[in-house]
């Protein structure tokens, strides 16, 4: 998955894969960098990695396999990285988005607004983030990210997340082709990582049906899921 936390970070259980497992990483990425630096960074990760598995692969089962795709889960400021290493070439099959901002220029609003910045500085900040990454933040937006992008995409989005509204959810689901949008009750922006019904549909996303059951083409339109048949843990997006 990638997010800006370690599991030590988020008061979760360290994850232990097995001895059996060799297909599944964490990147946690520095929060402090920007989104385009850190979109670089975790392509390169998937690279070394997908050589790491392929080559495991072939120790342990031989040769008579297709070339390695991953699957990421994003978490938070995650997702924009995800996007912006979609738009510049990273191949991956399926990607699930919790909590995922779909608008920077508005990400760093919120960020000006917590540490009460007045005009003329928050002109500047955005001048010079323009200039660091060579994304205009005007422009910063998912859809400018991923169109084109075909692969089934999983938004979930916690309906009470103060950090990043839900609306933001709906923009992310909007601008990919291939999607489905999940709005869930699990108790806020990173307490939703904990949250049984959210870990359980994005196991079932990433299973052998979700091409089917989840990846819908909606040609840009609106869609909803049911995550869970009791409403207290999950409800469908409207």
């Amino acid at each position: 998955g990638v997010g800006g936390y370690r599991d030590t970070q988020t008061k979760l259980m360290d994850v232990e894969y097995g001895n059996q497992s060799y297909s599944s990483f964490q990147f946690a990425y520095d929060w402090r960098r920007d989104n385009v630096e850190n979109a670089a960074a975790l392509h390169r990760f998937i690279l070394k990695m997908k050589t790491y598995v392929e080559g495991e692969r072939r120790k342990r089962f031989g040769d008579d396999f297709p070339p390695v795709r991953f699957d990421i889960v994003a978490h938070s400021m995650g997702g924009p990285s995800t996007a912006i290493a979609l738009s510049r070439g990273l191949q991956v099959e399926r990607v699930a988005l919790l909590g995922s901002p779909s608008d920077l220029s508005e990400v760093l609003d919120r960020f000006c607004d917590v540490l009460h910045l007045g005009p003329r500085i928050r002109s500047a900040f955005r001048a010079e983030m323009s200039r660091r990454t060579g994304v205009s933040v005007d422009e910063s937006r998912f859809a400018s990210f991923v169109q084109g992008v075909e692969i089934p995409v999983l938004v979930v989005h916690d309906r009470g997340d103060a950090e990043v509204p839900l609306s933001e959810g709906h923009a992310c689901a909007a601008a990919f082709r291939n999607s489905q949008m999940v709005e869930v009750e699990a108790e806020g922006h990173r307490r939703m990582l904990k949250s049984p019904a959210v870990i359980a549909m994005v196991a079932a996303f990433f299973g052998s049906r979700a091409a089917r059951e989840y990846g819908r083409p909606r040609n840009g339109s609106s869609s909803s899921l049911s995550p869970s048949a009791n409403p207290a843990r999950g409800a469908p997006a409207t």
